[in-house]
């Protein structure tokens, strides 16, 4: 379980990566005015830890103490990424501004690894919504 938060933010960049650059207006997206980013609204004093228990419940406490936003702060973050412009398409914003992602999602492997993953979703979302694959592209 440990592991899970930081797959799913990897995760969630690869598949917003992947949306941008079919929502692109050169490749023919029916709403080409639509923005997709993925935006990191940074550390939150919320309820995230909630099932952590014994000295790590502490410490996580204290740091979220410490270097936690409010979640009110939090927000602003998410409301910058709705109103930023189209430069931020299929972006990852933190901090409120654009911000190059790991070497792991911008380096020369990823393409395969994102189009996996992208093709994976689609199939998944495909058995629960038949069609999707049609709308999304494969």
């Amino acid at each position: 379980m440990k592991d899970r938060y930081n797959v799913s933010k990897l995760l969630e960049i690869l598949i917003v990566r992947s949306l941008a650059d079919r929502m692109r207006p050169e490749s023919g997206a029916a709403d080409s005015l639509v923005i997709v980013n993925a935006v990191n609204p940074g550390l939150c004093r919320t309820s995230l830890g909630r099932e952590v228990t014994g000295a790590q419940k502490v410490i996580f406490g204290l740091v979220q103490l410490v270097l936690g936003r409010s979640a009110e702060e939090g927000s602003r973050t998410i409301v910058d990424a709705t109103a930023s412009g189209f430069d931020t398409h299929g972006q990852y914003l933190s901090n409120c501004r654009v911000t190059v992602p790991s070497d792991l999602v911008v380096g020369e492997s990823v393409g395969k690894t994102q189009e996996r993953v992208w093709n994976e979703l689609l199939d998944l979302l495909e058995g629960i919504q038949p069609g999707v694959k049609d709308v999304l592209g494969s």
